[in-house]
C-alpha cells in the first residue's frame, strides 16, 4: 500500500483531521498559537508602555541637567567667595592644645 492510498482511506482521513484539530486547540490553550487580535492588543500595550518610559526618561534628563546647572552655579559662587576671603581677610590663627599657634 502506498502513501496516497493510505491517506485517501476515509477512516485515516477522519482520524488525521481530528488529530490536527486537537493539536491546534491544544496549542491555542497552551499559548503556542495566539490569535492575531490578541497579538495586536498586547503589542500596542507594550508600545504604549515604552512610550511612557521614554517620556519619563526625558523629564528625568531635563531635571538632571537643571540640577547640574545649579550645582555649577553654586560651585562658581563658592569659588568666588573663597577667593574673596583669601584676598581680603587675613588668615586666622588657631592655638592648639600644645600651646603652638598655627596659621590656617
Amino acid at each position: 500500500m502506498d502513501l496516497i492510498t493510505f491517506l485517501s482511506n476515509s477512516g485515516v482521513r477522519d482520524v488525521g483531521a481530528v488529530a490536527i484539530l486537537t493539536g491546534f486547540v491544544v496549542l491555542v490553550f497552551t499559548g503556542g498559537v495566539i490569535p492575531a487580535r490578541t497579538h495586536r492588543r498586547e503589542l500596542a500595550r507594550e508600545v504604549a508602555r515604552a512610550d511612557e518610559w521614554k517620556a519619563a526618561h526625558e523629564v528625568s534628563e531635563k531635571a538632571r541637567a537643571k540640577a547640574m546647572e545649579q550645582n555649577s552655579t553654586l560651585l562658581a559662587s563658592v569659588r568666588i567667595a573663597d577667593q574673596f576671603y583669601r584676598d581680603f581677610v587675613p588668615a586666622a590663627e588657631h592655638s592648639t592644645p600644645g600651646g603652638h599657634d598655627v596659621a590656617v
